[in-house]
Parts: structure tokens; C-alpha cells; sequence
């Protein structure tokens, strides 16, 4: 969790008393001709933004900075303050009880979108909570002190009071919450032509309401077009950011009910406020799956993406081992058990000195057995560490290897052409990519003849194994699906920062093809 910078406890409270005034206003004020009025309730919703931004020593502070914002408007209409005060008092105590539901450990941001934990990532919960429990027991709470204390209410019944204020937290409180990321930077930035694209969108859709299509056989369509132009949204530019889309576009649509035109304009006004507020919550929930979906799609992504870095560490900490391994075992040979071999071949040229002849035949053929012997181990000792990489060319050293394993039912031709410099790290690479490759042409491809060559490709340089062996198999994918030698060749390439190629040749067999890049030319 990102630490949130510390803030004065009085600023989001005074923040909450001019936004909830306002917020009083646009529900009860006689401008909005009743019509707006009855669409949502917005104190509560935006006391939850001011709460979820706050920490909960300071919940006491916004609930009465809330109070007193919506106090001062009803104070200033000649209302008695008291009944109202009780009634909103309960209701905000409600949102504080909501809000708590919602938040998951100490987090400043609500579940459904708080951050990269999947943990968090519970849109159910806030529809369950913010869209349905919420609204209904605060409607019921507003009809019964309204009823107590013979209180008006603007709005017809109490579904459209529910719905109102299922649609003010259901809107409202995703958007607060998209622009908070926004301004902690917790979005990625959006490039200048999908964000063009996106405000058309809007205009054109608010142009298409506001024609005669408004009022058409096709208004139907044009109260989906919204979903499709926020599915783009959400794909293009981001959750956060459909969010804004998703909020300018329905405050359009709300006011342009309110002119008497667009999709949603029915004989009754009552008719006309519960089709704009089910439409409102049912776009908003479904925005709210999409972008919940994606945030998901972006957790497995990263997850996945971390697991493929953290296996590759650990594959290129392992080869790191592998080597240090070899070379102990490389040293023993041939420090330790060549040494004791030649002094077998010194004590048994000894012994051919005082041996009668038959003797001293048995003795040569030990003798030619030992250093046979003792070439195979020094032949071993070079593949499991190749020393003469650290005094010589990897031209020789592959060379060498060619030369090894050339045999009379195997044939391995070898060109090098190394005019560029190379580091000891990236000779080792490449001797044991070329090494496990000859390696898999021998022993799995059946192949009779295997050419490897290094050489200059543009900028940088190719390492090429091809062989006439069976080829790759038909499902081979790529060489995360191939043995453990495959899988340690691309990290190896990933260690060369180069790129690795497996192919089928035409007439038969397998190429393999390492580039990377490589420094200046040798002098």
C-alpha cells in the first residue's frame, strides 16, 4: 500500500460542509423545477468520498461537517432545523456504517478499485452494500422521520428515493474514486489521440440524444451506445478514466430529460425519473464490472509477468551455480584424478623397465588404456569448464568443441569469424548454448552432420547451429515448451540481452539462431 501524504484532520471536514451545501442544494432548492430533485440524493454520496478519504479518527469531524453543510442550506430555506438535523444525523450515520463495510484494512480507497490487490478487488460487496442495502434502509429512514416529524419530502414514493440514492453512490462515489487515482498518478498516462476520441464520443453521443434520433425508433440503441463507447474506454485509456466518460455522459442525459428531450423522455415525469435512474444504475454496474475485469486482467498479468522474472532469476541463479559446480568438478579432474592417472602411467613405465616381454606388452596396453583415460577426462574437464575461453578466442574454443565431437557417424563442421570483441560472460553463453544445442542434435535429433558458425549481422553478431537431423516436433511452441536445455538456452540469450530462433530447415533438421549485440571490432 502506497503511504497517502499526511493531511490537516480539518480539511476534508471543511471540505465536506461546502460540497454537501451544495450537493443539499441541487435535492431540495425550488431552481431545479422538483425534476433533478427526484433523480438522486448526493449528501450521502458525497459524505462517503469525504470518509473514504479520511482516516477513521476523523470520521466524527466529516459526519459533522456534513451535517453542518446540509443544516446551513435547510437554515437558509426558514426550515426548522431540528427534525431535518435528526433525519439527516441518521442517514449519515448510516453512510459511516457503509463505508466501514467497505473498506478493507486501513485503505483510503474503496475495495473496488483501491488498488493492484485482488484481495480488494470486490465489486459485489459495493453494489451489494453502496447499491442496495444503503439506499433502501435510508429511504426507509427518511419516510419514517418524515413521517415523525411531518416532514415534506420532494421526492413521489419511496422506490424513487431508494433508486435516487442507489444512483448518487453508485455514480458518484466510482468517480471520486477514478479521479483520486488520477491525481496520485495511479493511472497510466493516456496518449492525446484515444483521449480525443473519447470526448467525440461523448459529444457526438450527447448530439445524437439531443437530434430527432432522440425520440426515434432507434432510442433504444442510443441508451446501449454508452456501454459500447465505454467498453472502448476502459480498453483504450483506462478504468479511471471510462469513469469520467461514464459521468459526464449520464449528467448530459440527465439534463437534457430535464429540457424535454433525449432517449429517456416519457408522458410522465415520474415515469421519465424511474427509467433515467435504472438506467443510470444499471450502466454504472455494468462499468463497474468492466472495470473491475480489467483491473483483475491487470493483476494476473503482473502476477504472471513477476512469476516469468522471478523464475527467471531464479533459472539464471541456478546456471550461475551450475557453472561454479562445474568448475570444481572441471579442477578436481584435473588437478586431482589426471595427476593420479599420470602417476599410475609413471609407476607402471617403472614397472615395463624390470618386466619380462609378455609382461611388458600388458603393461604398454594399461598404459595406452590410461591415456586414453586421461584424454577422455581432459576432453570432460573442457566441456564442463572451458578454461581456454579465459586465454583464447570463442572462435577457438567452439573450434575445439567442433573437434571433440567429431566422430566418424557424426560430422560437425565449425566457421567462425569473430572480429568483435567480446566479454568473458557472453563467451560463456554462447559456448554453452552452441554446447547444448550440438548436444541436442546428437543425442535426440539423430543427426549425421551439425554446422556452427559465429559471425558479423549488422550491428551485431549470430551464433548458428544447423544439423540434418528429425526437426522440431509438430506442436513445439517455443522453447518455454521445450526440456530444461531449451528453457536454459533463452535465458542465456536473455543474459546476452539478444534474441533466440528455433527453426525447421527445408531439406530437414533443425537451425538454431542466436543474435545479440556485441561491441566494437577487435584490434
Amino acid at each position: 500500500m502506497d503511504h497517502e501524504p499526511m493531511q490537516p484532520a480539518w480539511v476534508v471536514p471543511a471540505a465536506l460542509v461546502v460540497a454537501t451545501a451544495i450537493g443539499q442544494l441541487l435535492t431540495v432548492d425550488p431552481w431545479t423545477d422538483t425534476f433533478l430533485a427526484q433523480i438522486a440524493w448526493w449528501p450521502g454520496a458525497i459524505l462517503m468520498c469525504g470518509l473514504l478519504l479520511s482516516r477513521k479518527q476523523h470520521w466524527a469531524l466529516c459526519c459533522a461537517g456534513a451535517l453542518l453543510g446540509s443544516a446551513l442550506v435547510c437554515a437558509s430555506m426558514g426550515r426548522d432545523l431540528l427534525p431535518y438535523c435528526v433525519r439527516l444525523a441518521g442517514e449519515f450515520a448510516l453512510v459511516a456504517v457503509a463505508t466501514m463495510a467497505l473498506q478493507a484494512r486501513r485503505s483510503v480507497l474503496p475495495p473496488h478499485v483501491a488498488g493492484r490487490d485482488a484481495r480488494e478487488c470486490n465489486p459485489a460487496r459495493f453494489v451489494v452494500v453502496a447499491g442496495i442495502v444503503l439506499p433502501v434502509l435510508g429511504a426507509a429512514w427518511c419516510v419514517a422521520a418524515s413521517r415523525q416529524f411531518d416532514i415534506p419530502s420532494p421526492r413521489a414514493d419511496w422506490v424513487q428515493m431508494a433508486l435516487g440514492r442507489s444512483l448518487a453512490y453508485l455514480l458518484l462515489v466510482p468517480t471520486f474514486v477514478a479521479l483520486v487515482r488520477l491525481t496520485h498518478g495511479r493511472e497510466p498516462a493516456t496518449g492525446r489521440v484515444p483521449s480525443l476520441l473519447a470526448a467525440l464520443g461523448v459529444f457526438a453521443l450527447v448530439g445524437a440524444w439531443m437530434s430527432a434520433l432522440g425520440r426515434g425508433e432507434v432510442a433504444p440503441l442510443l441508451l446501449v451506445a454508452p456501454i459500447v463507447l465505454l467498453i472502448w474506454t476502459n480498453h483504450a485509456i483506462g478504468g479511471a478514466w471510462s469513469w469520467i466518460v461514464w459521468s459526464i455522459s449520464c449528467t448530459a442525459c440527465l439534463w437534457l430529460s430535464t429540457l424535454g428531450t433525449g432517449p429517456l423522455v416519457h408522458e410522465s415525469e415520474r415515469a421519465t425519473v424511474i427509467h433515467l435512474q435504472w438506467w443510470a444504475i444499471g450502466t454504472s454496474v455494468v462499468l463497474l464490472l468492466l472495470t473491475t475485469l480489467r483491473e483483475q486482467r491487470g493483476i494476473a498479468h503482473d502476477a504472471l509477468r513477476d512469476s516469468y522474472e522471478r523464475l527467471g532469476q531464479l533459472a539464471r541463479r541456478v546456471m550461475t551455480m551450475q557453472e561454479n559446480e562445474r568448475s570444481r568438478i572441471a579442477r578436481d579432474l584435473h588437478d586431482d584424478v589426471n595427476q593420479s592417472l599420470a602417476s599410475l602411467s609413471i609407476e607402471l613405465s617403472g614397472l615395463k623397465r624390470h618386466a619380462d616381454a609378455s609382461s611388458r606388452e600388458r603393461i604398454e596396453a594399461m598404459q595406452e588404456h590410461l591415456l586414453g583415460v586421461s584424454d577422455d577426462i581432459r576432453r570432460l574437464s573442457h566441456e564442463l569448464h572451458p578454461s581456454m575461453l579465459r586465454y583464447t578466442s570463442l572462435a577457438a574454443s567452439l573450434e575445439a568443441l567442433c573437434a571433440s565431437h567429431s566422430r566418424e557417424e557424426l560430422e560437425v563442421h565449425c566457421e567462425t569469424e569473430e572480429t568483435f570483441s567480446l566479454s568473458e560472460q557472453q563467451k560463456l553463453e554462447l559456448f554453452r548454448i552452441a554446447q547444448e544445442a550440438l548436444h541436442n542434435a546428437e543425442k535426440h535429433a539423430d543427426a549425421s552432420r551439425v554446422h556452427i558458425a559465429l559471425r558479423r549481422d549488422g550491428d551485431g553478431a549470430l551464433l548458428r547451429i544447423q544439423d540434418d537431423g528429425c526437426g522440431l516436433p509438430e506442436d513445439y511452441a517455443s522453447a518455454r515448451h521445450g526440456g530444461l536445455g531449451m528453457i536454459s538456452m533463452a535465458e542465456r540469450v536473455k543474459t546476452l540481452r539478444g534474441q533466440l530462433q528455433f527453426a525447421s530447415v527445408a531439406e530437414g533438421g533443425t537451425r538454431v539462431d542466436v543474435r545479440f549485440p556485441v561491441g566494437g571490432p577487435v584490434r
